[in-house]
Parts: structure tokens; sequence; C-alpha cells
């Protein structure tokens, strides 16, 4: 009975901790600036949902973002010290945007989506689009993938631009792996994890953690002081 209570207390230790990971929600938006790799370039990002009256952040960030709506007024990628002449612009605001170091191309990941059939990863030249794909076409199965309290498809698992082959790779969060040419979208290299190993890794990683809350549940029982019974 006793090792019973211990897996029944393990198991919701692991079911606070999926829930706990799952309760994650979307950044705030702030206008930023990113500058290119090389230093040439700067992108702007100028979030047209916030006045400067009613930002609420900690007094260094609030100035900044004051500055940089002083300073500009549209969103788009800037030769470093022009301030009033854009190269390109665009119309929108994003978090996940990246300009390459040729002052051309730009990469928008859209990390927080709803649904598997929106654009997840954009490319764009001179702030016009060229190529998107959606969570569906990047991963195996994202209907089955876990979501987020707000129903969001957490699919992005992290990304890097490649300025000297102008190449841009995203690894997905159920473990693919694609390499896109960020001149045309197009795919030149990709790995897939095969849909048996990916779900022997979701439970590899749950048998693990359930061991772990069980072990921790059995030390500390041991660890309880004992009451004696007259």
């Amino acid at each position: 009975m006793a090792t019973l209570s211990r897996w029944v207390t393990a198991a919701l230790i692991w079911a606070m901790f999926v829930a706990a990971a799952r309760a994650d929600q979307p950044p705030l938006s702030q206008s930023y600036t990113k500058m290119t790799s090389d230093g040439r370039y700067l992108l702007v990002m100028l979030d047209p949902s916030r006045v400067e009256e009613d930002i609420r952040w900690n007094p260094a960030t609030v100035a900044e973002v004051k500055t940089i709506h002083r300073t500009y007024t549209r969103s788009g990628l800037y030769r470093k010290g022009d301030t009033s002449d854009p190269l390109w612009t665009v119309n929108w605001y994003a978090h996940g945007v990246e300009a390459a170091a040729d002052g051309v191309h730009m990469i928008r990941v859209n990390a927080w989506i709803g649904s598997p059939d929106v654009p997840a990863v954009e490319f764009y030249a001179n702030g016009k689009p060229i190529r998107s794909y959606t969570p569906r076409e990047l991963m195996n199965d994202p209907d089955r993938f876990p979501r987020t309290v707000s129903s969001k498809l957490l699919w992005y698992n992290g990304g890097r631009l490649d300025d000297a082959r102008l190449e841009y790779a995203v690894l997905t969060a159920d473990g693919n792996r694609f390499v896109f040419d960020i001149r045309t979208g197009v795919i030149v290299a990709e790995s897939r994890v095969a849909q048996p190993l990916k779900w022997a890794l979701w439970v590899g990683v749950g048998v693990v953690v359930l061991a772990a809350a069980a072990w921790l549940v059995s030390r500390w029982e041991s660890l309880r002081p004992r009451t004696s019974r007259v």
C-alpha cells in the first residue's frame, strides 16, 4: 500500500511538472532594434500597439523604447547611422525577426501560433515576402503535439542564421531540422526524427522524471519523523 501511495504521489508531481511546462505565455510586445552580424545595418521593429505613455517597463527600458520611437518612424532596415532613409520597410510588428548582413533578406519566425496551418517561418527580400512554411510542413504530427494552456502550439526549438552561407537553420520542437536558402526560402537540407523514435524519446523522458519523483517521495518518507504508537 505504501508503495502504491508513493507512485500515486509521484504521478501527481509529474502532472504538475507537465502543467507548469505548458503554462507559458508569449513575451510582451516591445519596440526594439537589432544590428546585423557585420554591424552595417540596423533592423528596427516598432510596436504600433503601444504608445510611450502606456509602456510599463523598468525606467531603463522605457527610456530605450522612447528613444527608438523618437529616432525612427517606420519599421524596416536602416544603414548604421542613417535614421531617416530606410533601405526597405515593413508594415507589421513581430518578435522573432532577423535581418541578413546582405541588407536584402530577412527571416521572420512566429514561435507562438494557434494553428499548424498558419505561417511559422517566413522569408523576405527587401521587405517583401518570398516564401513561408507552416508547422504542418515542418513537424511530423503537429495535431498531436502538446499545447500551452492558451492553446498555442510551441513548435519552435531554435534557429540560427549563417550569413556567410546565406542559410537559416531551424530546429522544431519534435526534433526535426531544416536548413533554408534565405535568398529563395527553399529547403536545402533536412533531417526528420522517425515517428517511433520521437514517441520513444517522449516516453523515456516521462519514465525518467516519474522515477526521479518516486525516489524523492521515498527519500522524503524515509527522513520524515516517525510517531510512536502507545
